[in-house]
């Protein structure tokens, strides 16, 4: 389950020993069939974060019907101390 939700903030630890911090923009559910490759995979004018895990689980199946996308852009890059 994603707990993230319009204003959240992700931080991610880069390898630089910068951390890039992510402001949420939206959380949105799309079904599997319909899943918008462009929007969520294509080019954006800024850095930005797209989390992409599986929801709607049908129980009945075992399979998940739909895909949750966390939309979130970049807000600060700071040097770990």
């Amino acid at each position: 389950m994603v707990d993230l939700e319009a204003d959240d903030r992700v931080k991610i630890a880069r390898e630089d020993g910068t951390t890039a911090v992510f402001g949420v923009t939206r959380v949105k559910q799309f079904p599997k069939e319909s899943f918008p490759t462009a929007r969520v995979y294509g080019d954006i004018k800024r850095a930005g974060l797209r989390l992409i895990t599986c929801d709607g689980l049908d129980h009945r199946a075992g399979t998940y019907q739909d895909n949750l996308v966390v939309f979130a852009n970049l807000l600060d890059r700071r040097v770990k101390r």
